[in-house]
């Protein structure tokens, strides 16, 4: 009986132990991710002592289970029978309760670092290019049909997904501040940046077999221009821009329409990672 009172003192620490964790967690994610990841370097060198010193190792582990004898004899573990290729041990040290905790302070940091790049888009985009780059038409009340805005390749690949060959859109990149020119062809979908040069002229990057960039011809004085001038010559050797993928919704474009507030006051859940 008292041997079972002290296990469930012991539990109830252990409890304890893992609800100030939690806390931790919660009040300051950055340093308990620091505090994981000196846990998994000591496991690591653990396993790895284990394994360049196994006498040494199954010495410990024989001590360990004497003394666990000696204090229960009632629960005292049967000698297991030895085998020549056995598995390395089970490294300690890490709270295993604590994985999932850990698994969502990663994802809510890479939500919070989508959602700031997202917003630096769209200033990148109020700033330099809303009213030079001919996207939005007054007299349509919108911008152009096959721009659809702050979009992920991953989403604009899903967009072209049962289109026919020489369907595109055009988006901007959400890693980073320039346009993408998504098509379809015939094996794949090819994404082009559309580059600026010293004089703002724009024009697709391409690339040599050695991986030197260069602006492909021709220039255009906006983004506009250099889509309708893909629409009658080839993107690739063998194709051309040809069906339009056509917006059916606004959600790339918040923040970017020229009536919009200042991005500062877009809501921290801006982002949405399934674009």
């Amino acid at each position: 009986h008292q041997h079972q009172h002290q296990h469930q003192q012991y539990q109830q620490y252990l409890q304890q132990r893992r609800q100030q964790h939690l806390q931790q967690q919660l009040h300051n994610p950055h340093q308990h991710q620091q505090h994981l990841q000196y846990q998994a370097q000591s496991s690591k060198a653990v396993v790895s002592h284990q394994q360049q010193h196994p006498q040494q190792a199954r010495h410990r582990q024989q001590a360990h289970h004497h003394q666990q004898a000696q204090r229960h004899p009632q629960q005292s573990p049967q000698p297991q029978a030895s085998h020549s290729h056995h598995a390395p041990p089970m490294p300690f040290g890490v709270d295993l309760s604590l994985m999932d905790s850990a698994h969502q302070v990663d994802s809510i940091k890479k939500h919070n670092a989508a959602n700031q790049l997202f917003k630096n888009a769209v200033e990148w985009f109020c700033m330099y290019e809303r009213h030079r780059s001919g996207l939005f038409e007054p007299s349509r009340g919108g911008f152009l049909p096959w721009f659809h805005g702050i979009v992920s390749r991953k989403h604009a690949e899903k967009l072209l997904t049962g289109m026919p060959v020489g369907s595109f859109l055009l988006r901007i990149s959400d890693t980073r501040y320039c346009y993408v020119l998504t098509l379809k062809d015939t094996d794949k979908v090819r994404h082009f940046i559309v580059q600026q040069n010293a004089k703002r002229k724009y024009a697709l990057l391409g690339f040599e077999k050695d991986g030197v960039h260069y602006l492909r011809d021709p220039l255009c004085n906006n983004v506009t221009e250099l889509i309708t001038y893909f629409q009658h010559h080839r993107v690739t050797e063998t194709l051309s821009l040809k069906e339009p993928c056509v917006r059916s919704t606004s959600a790339g474009l918040r923040g970017l329409e020229p009536d919009s507030d200042s991005i500062y006051e877009l809501a921290d859940d801006t982002y949405d990672d399934t674009q």
